[in-house]
């Protein structure tokens, strides 16, 4: 666009364009209140209130609870500190440390009491071993830890190490890690996670709380994320149990 005064205005030339001080008007993080035309220096400056996001919802059979914490993304690190009790195939408490080594795939459950529950865990292990044999399997439960003592009478094959929020040591920053969290509960939504070498490759906690997640969909994503990643090692760092 040109740029030349129309002829009525001489030959003067403008120092800014109206156009400059709007852009930075509109730029400036002071609020211009009234026909207030200068902020002093010293003065406080007025931010806008954000609007409050609302709150996550999900479903157990007709019942409605809130959940705590933000879900990760694909990319998020392990950043939260806690030390889970060993309930099944572990002698030591699960730590961050464990998520960052390797491929894990890793459930969160409610009570491991439950039939849906229990389907989680032989679902994830058969599926896992046939598509990422490599992979870490690890299951955390809400519940007391002596509750996982049903899993080796009913499915003592499963290999899959089981740990329990029961008094566990920093077990509101995995709720909060995880995004698993239950409002005015000390039980854990049910999701699934995968995680390479500490950081997440896929989330999923279903808003449907009272089903078991897909876990063969699941598993697909994370193996289509991993070919994408390059070549898989044929052993994996092992942990200390």
């Amino acid at each position: 666009m040109s740029s030349h005064l129309h002829p009525a205005e001489g030959n003067a030339r403008p120092t800014e364009s109206a156009d400059t001080n709007t852009a930075a008007i509109a730029a400036s993080p002071i609020l211009i209140v009234g026909e207030k035309s200068h902020i002093d220096d010293d003065e406080e400056l007025i931010e806008e209130p954000e609007d409050p996001e609302p709150p996550r919802m999900a479903r157990i059979g007709n019942e409605r609870v809130e959940l705590y914490g933000s879900p990760p993304s694909p990319g998020d690190r392990v950043t939260a500190h806690f030390e889970v009790a060993p309930a099944r195939n572990s002698s030591t408490p699960l730590t961050p440390a464990h998520l960052r080594s390797g491929l894990v795939l890793m459930t969160t459950l409610p009570n491991i009491h439950k039939h849906a529950c229990t389907a989680q865990i032989i679902g994830l292990e058969a599926l896992a071993r046939d598509e990422l044999p490599h992979a870490r399997l690890l299951h955390v439960s809400s519940d007391a830890v002596e509750h996982w003592a049903e899993v080796d009478e009913l499915h003592g094959s499963v290999t899959a190490e089981g740990y329990s929020l029961d008094g566990a040591v920093g077990g509101d920053s995995f709720r909060d890690q995880f995004g698993v969290g239950v409002r005015g509960s000390r039980r854990i939504a049910r999701g699934l996670f995968a995680l390479l070498d500490g950081v997440v490759l896929a989330a999923d906690v279903p808003e449907n709380q009272g089903r078991t997640p897909s876990i063969r969909r699941f598993i697909e994503r994370t193996c289509a994320l991993t070919r994408l990643l390059g070549p898989w090692p044929t052993t994996r760092k092992e942990e200390p149990r």
